[in-house]
């Protein structure tokens, strides 16, 4: 009963179903983040970049909600994105989103899921303005080249002088398995007006490593400088 029913490719028949178990319990929540001391700073040049119209995909990390926030002033945003948060569904009842200009899936805000508090998930619940979708249609860049001023930010977690970036895995320390950052990316770079922004904190939130190295360490290579537009 707590579980939201969400609008698009989101059910499977019952036939395909081999065994339901009932249970109530509430789903899991993000707990909040740690705050760098430069995140409102990155925030308002991240939203500089940002044209009003345009759809964007927002990645999941500790700057996540002050880039969010510094949208408030937009007008007329698009979401295309892997993970809804309690930030984009803020900016949804705002009316900052209203997916007018997407020039695909119009209207709509296009996700593969969600996390963040329980009001998140209960706002989702046969919320027509939302569809969810397999990561296949999701993460296709053909699909996201499609969408109007197409606006990829990610996150980094390190870069080297040559313009690599590093964002699953740093040396003994895996961070997170195959994300769809790369597939944002390419799809930016085919979209009419597209921009990819990656987004990282000079140093570490303790101010005592630096997150911007001379070269490549044995971190995990995900980016190409090549794919590399635009550095907040």
């Amino acid at each position: 009963a707590m579980m939201p029913s969400v609008p698009g490719n989101s059910f499977i028949h019952m036939d395909d179903v081999s065994v339901i178990v009932e249970k109530d319990e509430e789903l899991l929540s993000a707990f909040d983040l740690p705050v760098y001391e430069s995140a409102s700073e990155i925030a308002d040049i991240t939203a500089k970049l940002i044209e009003d119209g345009a759809t964007i995909q927002l990645g999941l990390a500790e700057l996540s909600q002050p880039i969010a926030k510094a949208l408030a002033q937009k007008a007329d945003l698009g979401v295309h994105t892997e993970i809804l948060t309690d930030d984009l569904m803020e900016l949804v009842s705002q009316g900052v989103v209203t997916n007018r200009h997407k020039k695909l899936n119009d209207g709509k805000v296009i996700a593969s899921g969600a996390i963040g508090s329980q009001d998140l998930y209960r706002s989702l619940n046969d919320n027509v303005a939302i569809e969810f979708r397999p990561s296949d249609y999701v993460n296709n860049p053909a699909i996201i080249a499609q969408n109007n001023k197409m606006v990829a930010i990610n996150f980094a977690r390190t870069m080297d002088l040559s313009g690599q970036v590093y964002a699953d895995a740093l040396p003994h320390n895996h961070f997170s398995g195959v994300t769809g950052m790369f597939d944002f990316i390419l799809g930016t770079s085919m979209s009419p007006g597209g921009k990819s922004i990656i987004v990282i904190p000079a140093r570490s939130i303790d101010g005592k490593t630096s997150r911007i190295i001379p070269r490549a360490g044995r971190g995990s290579f995900v980016i190409p400088k090549s794919y590399v537009a635009y550095v907040v």
